[in-house]
């Protein structure tokens, strides 16, 4: 394993130095820690009930995606989300190799969308296993917030914001074998705001939907994004047990419908967070493949 210096630095105080984030070991496809699937998600990926039994962390109220989430649009494409945890910078060549919403896990060098025909309106994937019961074999850990630094290179330099408008972690537990959620990020009008006070951005504002900030080209900017307070001692309970099997994010573009205006995203330098307090203990020891029945069976995996 090739040495690798982690990153602990909370944009939320300021610039970040420069530096280099990655594991040291390739954690992509199955041996990642969400799986290998990657979904554009449009209206739903499984007809009208898209994760219907999924339910609210601390309420318990199961999300209803008819009343709260309109998906209008979906993504022109998804490339490299097999280097999500590895990649460190944006593609240095523009990656357009479909249109019609198809994931392409090995192009590029780093996790990248695309707008579809640059339509207005809600965009939304969802990275590994949504229900929770399939993608066994996984690095089963549980995470409570989410680093990563964005660009957009290859965007036409005169279109608007793309901005993200909530980022959702997706639990499950060996005491509530169903999926449930809490949000990082969440919609306020057209922007996206964050839950956690300890969250954070630098650079450019990926959370707000103008062009100074997401639209246009040669933006970029880092974000740290936290669970909602009120879940955090939930998750972190050991009789819980839980673990992150998806991760659902979705981005609102704001401009008009043109063909020409095609907007990419890049995402690279992504890192799981562990404490809040990213510049002591944001640290953990990689676990090996397990099979979620030894989870349940044992309650945890020996280190």
């Amino acid at each position: 394993m090739t040495s690798v210096r982690l990153s602990t630095y909370n944009p939320a105080a300021g610039e970040a130095p420069n530096y280099v984030l990655g594991t040291g070991q390739a954690i992509a496809g199955d041996k990642g820690f969400l799986g290998s699937t990657c979904e554009s998600i449009k209206a739903s990926i499984t007809g009208g009930d898209f994760n219907f039994n999924s339910r609210h962390l601390v309420t318990g109220e199961v999300m209803d995606r008819k009343k709260d989430i309109d998906y209008t649009n979906q993504f022109r494409n998804m490339v490299g989300y097999d280097y999500i945890w590895t990649g460190t910078r944006p593609n240095d060549t523009e990656h357009d190799p479909s249109t019609g919403g198809e994931s392409h896990p090995q192009v590029g060098n780093c996790f990248q969308v695309r707008t579809d025909k640059n339509a207005k309106g809600q965009y939304g994937l969802m990275l590994g296993d949504w229900t929770g019961h399939n993608d066994l074999e996984r690095r089963w850990s549980c995470p409570i917030g989410l680093q990563f630094e964005w660009a957009n290179k290859f965007s036409n330099s005169g279109s608007v914001g793309f901005a993200m408008t909530a980022l959702i972690f997706y639990y499950m537990s060996k005491r509530l074998q169903s999926s449930q959620y809490i949000g990082l990020v969440y919609r306020k009008d057209n922007d996206g705001k964050l839950y956690h006070p300890d969250s954070g951005t630098s650079g450019k504002n990926l959370f707000v939907n103008i062009t100074g900030e997401v639209g246009g080209n040669d933006k970029s900017g880092k974000v740290i994004a936290f669970v909602d307070p009120a879940g955090i001692d939930k998750i972190k309970d050991a009789e819980n047990s839980f673990y992150l099997h998806a991760i659902e994010m979705r981005l609102y573009y704001n401009g008009d419908d043109n063909l020409n205006k095609k907007k990419f995203l890049h995402f690279y330098n992504m890192k799981l967070l562990y404490d809040t307090d990213v510049t002591n203990n944001s640290r953990i020891i990689i676990p090996q493949v397990h099979h979620r029945d030894q989870f349940f069976r044992d309650g945890g995996y020996p280190i």
